[in-house]
Order: C-alpha cells, then sequence, then structure tokens
C-alpha cells in the first residue's frame, strides 16, 4: 500500500538536496569550463589564403601582407605541403592583433604574382593542424604525418 501523507508535509521531490546546496552555481565556474576560447580569448587572429603560386616563399607571403606596414603584426607564416613534398598552394599567417587580422582580411582577391589570393579567417584547428605537422621524433615526420611545411621564425 502506498504511504498516508503527512497532514503539512512536502514531498522531498520539491526540497532542494544536500548535493544541490553543495555544489558551486553554473556562474561561479572558471570561464574554461563554461566556454570556448574564442569566447575567453576573442576570435584566433590567423588566415589561410588559397591560390598561392607553387613557387611563393614566406618572405612573398611576409610582403604581401606588409607592403605598405613593414612587417608589423605577423606572428608566423606557415606554407603546408602536400605528402609528395610539393606546395599545397596554402599558407597560414597567424597575426598579433585582432585590428592585424581584420587588415589582413581586406586583402581578400589581391593579386600575388599573376595570382589573386582568396584570404579568409582559419579556424584554430586547422592552423593547430598545420603546425602538428611540423612536429617530429628524432628529426623525422611524426608517424603518419605529412612532410612538415615550411615555417617562418619571424619574431615581433
Amino acid at each position: 500500500p502506498p504511504p498516508i501523507p503527512t497532514p503539512g508535509a512536502v514531498p522531498l521531490s520539491g526540497l532542494p538536496s544536500a548535493l544541490d546546496a553543495a555544489a558551486p552555481p553554473a556562474s561561479s565556474a572558471p570561464p574554461m569550463l563554461g566556454g570556448s576560447l574564442d569566447s575567453i580569448l576573442g576570435p584566433f587572429p590567423c588566415v589561410r589564403m588559397r591560390g598561392i603560386p607553387y613557387e611563393a616563399s614566406v618572405a612573398d607571403i611576409v610582403a604581401f601582407f606588409t607592403k605598405d606596414r613593414g612587417g608589423e603584426g605577423i606572428v608566423d607564416v606557415v606554407l603546408p605541403t602536400h605528402p609528395s613534398g610539393k606546395a599545397s598552394g596554402e599558407a597560414f599567417v597567424l597575426f598579433a592583433t585582432r585590428t592585424d587580422l581584420d587588415a589582413a582580411l581586406t586583402l581578400d582577391r589581391r593579386k600575388l604574382g599573376r595570382r589573386y589570393i582568396e584570404v579568409f579567417q582559419a579556424p584554430r584547428d586547422v592552423y593547430y593542424n598545420a603546425i602538428g605537422r611540423l612536429l617530429t621524433t628524432d628529426g623525422k615526420p611524426a608517424a603518419g604525418a605529412a612532410p612538415a611545411p615550411a615555417r617562418s621564425d619571424i619574431r615581433t
């Protein structure tokens, strides 16, 4: 038989549990637990270039973005290659600030040599994947990795 309710009693489902009282409110969680890196740090200041000439060098990529600025704002340039070692026709350029990123994005469809270049914002994970191919063990590419892309040593 079901229990007989006591007059004035509150069902247990209506009471907060001891666990609820001990748990911190959701709003007091550290930012990393409650948000993405972009929501904490802001948009990732990296562009991906597509359509660059296969013979383009890191210096050509830097010149493309810094023609009027003298190289300021660029932190890194990565030129990925295909597994065969040939240039992919793409590049990743990491900038120091959101302002530098915004200036770079205005160069979409600008020419490098005789080719027009697509310039668009690159997600953090895509850039990190390109960088991951740089990781080596004993001077050799990591297992299963494509040959390491060319990478600049630009310091600002």
